[in-house]
């Protein structure tokens, strides 16, 4: 997953592990679900991005732009699956209460505060 590390110190298969991960295997399930719903006229999709999509996010750089990609994504699939009637809705969530941002956390020095929780 994400990690705190400069995007150079990082292997490039962890990246694109990465991109795998949180981006590609969405345009797998959302393209076979679209077809499904657009088939029906009917159904909806729910994309998860991040708040770190919209912003820059030192040491998550591959993170941050798949999930602005998935965002992108999923305002245009939107766009082009309304007339459909088939709904597609993104989330940005922020930081949620996980092992990997305690972590995180704890290696800067700080403590969670305010986290969503699921």
């Amino acid at each position: 997953g994400a990690t705190r590390r400069h995007f150079v110190d990082e292997p490039l298969d962890h990246h694109l592990s990465l991109i795998d991960t949180t981006y590609l295997s969405q345009i797998t399930l959302c393209h076979h679900y679209a077809r499904e719903f657009a088939s029906r006229t009917r159904g909806g999709i729910i994309l998860i991005s991040s708040a770190s999509s919209t912003k820059v996010s030192p040491f998550l750089a591959t993170y941050a732009s798949a999930k602005a990609a998935l965002a992108n994504l999923g305002m245009t699939l939107w766009y082009e699956l309304r007339p459909l009637n088939v709904d597609v809705v993104i989330g940005l969530l922020g930081a949620t209460d996980t092992a990997a941002l305690r972590v995180a956390a704890t290696e800067e020095g700080f403590k969670v505060w305010c986290c969503v929780y699921l």
